[in-house]
């Protein structure tokens, strides 16, 4: 599996495996936050961005706001692919950074 992906201007996946090429795209801009989980839907898209895109890849959420290490991770298929690994991988450092921000000891000033 070889491939390239974008986190800017907007998530975005080119995979290829055994000569069959993925396209995903997220649907929204704005996935990574600093104080807060990574939150994106991955769709099936084409080559050119502007064609509309197709099924749920992947899907992540942040369920369980006092448990900011876990993290929802929602598959579209049931059939688990190549083209689904990059992306969990991506969610999963994102998720990495935002836990150990989330965990650090705060101060508050009164």
């Amino acid at each position: 599996m070889t491939g390239t992906y974008q986190i800017s201007p907007d998530l975005n996946f080119s995979l290829q495996d055994s000569g069959n090429i993925t396209y995903l795209r997220a649907v929204n801009k704005e996935w990574q936050f600093i104080d807060d989980a990574p939150s994106f839907v991955l769709r099936y898209s084409s080559s050119d961005p502007r064609q509309p895109l197709g099924g749920i890849a992947i899907q992540t959420a942040l369920t369980e706001r006092n448990h900011c290490e876990v993290l929802k991770v929602c598959l579209g298929s049931r059939k688990l692919g190549f083209d689904i690994l990059a992306p969990l991988g991506v969610a999963f450092i994102s998720q990495n950074n935002f836990a150990a921000f989330c965990t650090q000891p705060r101060i508050y000033n009164l």
